[in-house]
């Protein structure tokens, strides 16, 4: 039996997988939590430790990893299909780095400005990371197809300029931020969940779960965008449309992401790249399957970056891009020897 003719048998057996790795990260740890005390509720009053640490602290780290996760595995997928091309990925392209820059800027600056001060820091992160990751896509967009058709070399060449450009931004601002806030911004930058609350994953939760439901909507469509812009045109799609929403959400998506996490490479290059060996690239399973492997994936990491090294927390940006970075690699050699590069 193949399993590229199975998407379904894949799609469930990512979502067990996804719930035993989510178990596992709320009993994990160094408080000690079993099933048992878990499920029974035994001696779990708001005052006891193992309730604090498993549903203040563990179980919104596991659902914002999960939102942030799907969210950022969905809107690779949905990048890449957008630009026709297998190597686009938000934090390659500047989508991550236009939202850093823009949640770096609130995080520095953002109590300076009087109007600003009167907005929650909960609305105002994820609504400046949101911008700034919208106008490195429209950027990325306009210069890229004006310049080879959206070809991979020109998508990338615009997306490290940008990335430089945001780099240096932040760069500024870390510069101007006052020594206490250093460490929280600069950890924040190299992404992690330590952040993570029950506000955080509310909020979160709003704004990744219909983005995301919207995008899965729009699978046929990125299937008929695929076969080029003249030939979805003719089959019906509205192209202008459509990628002006699909380039709405994704920043959405990535920004909200961006906000709370910080940043946290190669999810959406990595995750719907490994999942087109098996379940085939038609976008109405791949884009639930990069949902759960991407929060399958976020989760596991998140894991290991708070057990690891124990006591102390790796930025889970830096295992990420461990990870990612040789598959990168990969990636273009086999882009290279197809003769795409």
């Amino acid at each position: 039996m193949s399993y590229r003719r199975k998407p379904s048998l894949i799609l469930l057996v990512l979502a067990l997988a996804l719930i035993a790795v989510s178990v596992l990260s709320l009993l994990t740890g160094a408080i000690e939590v079993t099933i048992s005390d878990w499920v029974l509720g035994a001696d779990y009053t708001r005052q006891s430790v193992a309730s604090v640490v498993l549903f203040d602290i563990r179980l919104p780290r596991m659902l914002l990893a999960s939102l942030v996760g799907a969210g950022l595995g969905v809107s690779g997928a949905v990048i890449q299909g957008l630009f026709r091309n297998p190597l686009a990925d938000p934090g390659l392209i500047g989508v991550s780095g236009g939202a850093a820059l823009g949640a770096a800027y609130i995080l520095v600056l953002g109590s300076q400005s009087l109007w600003l001060a009167t907005i929650p820091i909960n609305i105002m992160l994820p609504t400046a990371a949101f911008m700034g990751g919208l106008l490195a896509t429209l950027l990325v967009m306009t210069f890229s197809w004006s310049a080879r058709a959206g070809s991979v070399t020109a998508i990338l060449l615009v997306g490290l300029a940008i990335n430089t450009m945001a780099t240096g931004g932040i760069g500024l601002l870390t510069a101007l931020t006052d020594q206490d806030s250093l460490g929280n911004l600069t950890f924040w930058l190299l992404g992690s969940m330590a952040g993570a609350d029950v506000n955080n994953v509310l909020i979160a939760a709003a704004v990744i779960v219909p983005a995301i439901c919207l995008l899965l909507r729009d699978a046929s469509n990125l299937d008929c965008l695929l076969l080029g812009e003249s030939s979805a045109r003719t089959l019906g799609v509205p192209v202008t449309a459509l990628k002006l929403r699909l380039v709405f959400l994704s920043a959405l998506v990535v920004g909200c992401a961006v906000a709370f996490t910080g940043m946290i490479g190669f999810i959406g290059l990595i995750v719907p790249n490994l999942l087109r060996f098996v379940v085939g690239p038609l976008h109405r399973w791949l884009l639930p399957a990069s949902a759960i492997f991407g929060a399958l994936l976020l989760v596991t990491a998140d894991l290991l970056a708070r057990t690891i090294w124990f006591p102390r927390e790796l930025p889970i940006g830096v295992l990420t891009s461990l990870i990612g970075a040789p598959i990168f690699i990969f990636l273009i050699a086999v882009q290279r020897r197809k003769g795409l590069l």
